[in-house]
């Protein structure tokens, strides 16, 4: 059981062992999408991307789609989101796209990957029973779009105890999870205008679900932004806060107020996976010296799993 009160914030390497791409993938996939349809000529193609073609070339002038596609193809950021932050005008065609590359990605064959799976190793650490998982003092920041996390706890505690997917989610719904950039819709039926199943079940109805549902920040975060303001509450309050496949991108931090809500006393961790020398002194001086400089430099080969399990001292 978690007693103290630790808060996860997610990035997108914290969803690849889960068959989700990271910002720089998404790009290629969307780029690669151009390349292998007939977008380029206006013609829908008839395979794979019908529906997604068809959608953008019904909803949109095809000189928009082009420049959309030739602007991303020479644009210097490094992922899509970031791209359509500043060029407004490509905002919708950019959410339908990322929303139907994460769409393929949400498959429950995925869930149980061989390697890497530290849902299954957070869920342990939070389930010493049924009745006390509400009693854990978590809470999940994501920036990500995917519901993988959720889906994995619903499917655990329904396997687990012969739950019903409404009992499960009563239950998991003591543990905060907020999409600070939205998310690709509902999983629960209930909600009958978001709704949209764990699975790559593509239809134009969904893409519209989609896109109502993903939040692009073009500057910083409104004062009265719910989310965000909950985010910052959360923090601001932790005893423990674990950045896990995060990248550190200033606009993020600047926009959860990090590192001046961070107070003395607190513990920060942080996985960096592959990050080089000087980025990493980079994230070490981005928290004000907060993280354990030795943490930083010594641990960047840990992917999360690895990393949760090294530091698993610190998730009680």
């Amino acid at each position: 059981m978690i007693n103290k009160r630790t808060v996860l914030i997610l990035g997108a390497g914290a969803s690849v062992p889960y068959g989700f791409p990271t910002g720089e993938e998404l790009m290629k996939n969307i780029l690669d999408l151009y390349d292998r349809t007939k977008l380029r000529q206006g013609i829908p193609d008839s395979g794979d991307y019908e529906i997604i073609t068809k959608y953008l070339l019904k909803n949109y002038e095809l000189r928009l789609i082009k420049d959309f596609f030739e602007n991303l193809r020479t644009s210097g950021k490094y992922s899509v989101d970031a791209f359509i932050e500043h060029r407004r005008i490509f905002t919708e065609i950019g959410k339908a796209l990322i929303s139907y590359e994460i769409i393929k990605c949400e498959r429950e064959d995925r869930l149980s990957p061989v390697e890497g799976n530290w849902y299954k190793y957070l869920y342990n650490r939070i389930n010493d029973s049924y009745d006390e998982i509400p009693e854990n003092n978590l809470s999940i920041l994501t920036f990500n779009y995917d519901r993988s996390f959720e889906q994995c706890m619903l499917k655990y505690v329904q396997s687990d105890y012969g739950k019903t997917f409404q009992q499960a989610e009563s239950i998991l719904s003591s543990i905060p999870i907020i999409h600070l950039h939205g998310k690709l819709g509902e999983l629960s039926p209930s909600d009958k205008e978001n709704y949209k199943s764990y699975s790559q079940e593509f239809s134009m109805k969904y893409i519209n679900t989609c896109i109502r549902n993903i939040k692009i920040i073009h500057e910083d975060v409104p004062k009265d932004d719910v989310q965000f303001n909950a985010a910052i509450d959360l923090i601001s309050k932790a005893d423990i806060i674990w950045f896990l496949g995060f990248g550190f991108h200033k606009a993020n931090l600047r926009r959860l107020r990090i590192p001046e809500i961070l107070p003395s006393g607190k513990e920060i961790l942080a996985t960096t996976l592959g990050k080089e020398i000087g980025e990493l002194y980079e994230i070490y001086n981005s928290l004000k010296g907060r993280l354990k400089l030795d943490w930083v430099l010594n641990k960047n080969h840990l992917d999360v799993l690895s990393y949760l399990r090294v530091f698993s001292n610190h998730l009680n």
